[in-house]
């Protein structure tokens, strides 16, 4: 039992990267002392664009190696039966792909930035930037180290976007307020209600196909959804029962349904007593940002 509740540790990437990194500077260091007994300044000089081009590196080697480092986050952060099935997933993978190449570009513009000083101090100054007597080399590096931090908030900034709080108040603020003038303008802003006459079989049934926000509609073509999809082999392992699935798309249908974009079909004698003949859940995806999948989709949202 003890064994049982006992934390797993696995090394992820970036640790074991990190490990071999400042194990070569140690070693690195020390046959340069060795040899060189004024070289402390030059390994100072030059320590911060080598960490930071050296974790630019290790992130780089883990995409080209076909795992990105992101992954093993990812992965810890999961269930493993759900990781499982997402891992699987193509646009998953180009997710956290294009979220470790986008820490890859930080790394390099903070690496790029912070070798200006260590190159201008090596080149004129002998590598030590005391030897600049006006402080000019001194001042440079301050700015230059500002400068890569504030590259580095940069992408905490990005990051925290796709935070689950960011996602939380983004969610709040449709609820509560509704899209913005421009936002209804893609999206529009009035819900479809349509009365249609079968005049093709020349009958006397007419259908009204309509967008559902009413909690009571929702839920049913949440039934209608559960019952189509109740042999899907992709929610195999994930849920696995039909009141799971009912849970699911039930959650679903709310969370897009701001979008105007869930439409029902009934007959319109039996409307609206009766669930709906048929449903169609629709995502339009009109902002850069891709927010009506990557928010409204999102577990925050169900």
């Amino acid at each position: 039992l003890r064994n049982s509740l006992k934390p797993k540790f696995k090394p992820k990437a970036l640790d074991i990267g990190q490990f071999f990194l400042f194990g070569f500077l140690f070693l690195s260091a020390l046959l340069l002392q060795s040899v060189w007994k004024s070289s402390g300044t030059l390994l100072v000089l030059w320590f911060n664009p080598v960490t930071t081009g050296g974790m630019g590196l290790i992130m780089w080697l883990s995409v080209v190696r076909g795992r990105p480092f992101v992954f093993d986050y990812a992965e810890s952060a999961m269930p493993p039966v759900i990781w499982a099935r997402l891992s699987n997933e193509k646009w998953f993978r180009d997710k956290l792909i294009e979220a470790s190449i986008f820490w890859i570009h930080i790394m390099l513009a903070m690496t790029a930035i912070v070798t200006i000083q260590p190159i201008a101090v090596t080149c004129f100054y002998g590598g030590n930037a005391k030897n600049d007597s006006s402080g000019r080399m001194t001042v440079l590096g301050n700015l230059l180290a500002i400068g890569q931090f504030g590259i580095l908030f940069y992408g905490f900034y990005e990051n925290a976007k796709a935070s689950p709080e960011a996602k939380i108040k983004r969610i709040r603020q449709v609820k509560n307020k509704g899209f913005s003038k421009k936002e209804q303008m893609l999206y529009g802003d009035a819900p479809l209600d349509l009365l249609i006459e079968d005049k093709v079989r020349k009958t006397s049934k007419s259908f009204r196909i309509k967008s559902l926000h009413a909690d009571k509609d929702l839920d049913l073509a949440a039934i209608v959804l559960a019952d189509a999809f109740r042999n899907d082999e992709t929610l195999h392992g994930y849920i696995d029962t039909q009141e799971g699935t009912l849970s699911y798309k039930n959650s679903y249908v709310k969370s897009v349904a701001c979008f105007n974009q869930v439409l029902a079909c009934f007959d319109e004698h039996h409307y609206p007593e009766t669930k709906p003949a048929c449903v169609m859940a629709c995502i339009p995806v009109m902002s850069k940002s891709q927010e009506e999948i990557r928010v409204f989709t999102s577990y925050e949202a169900w």
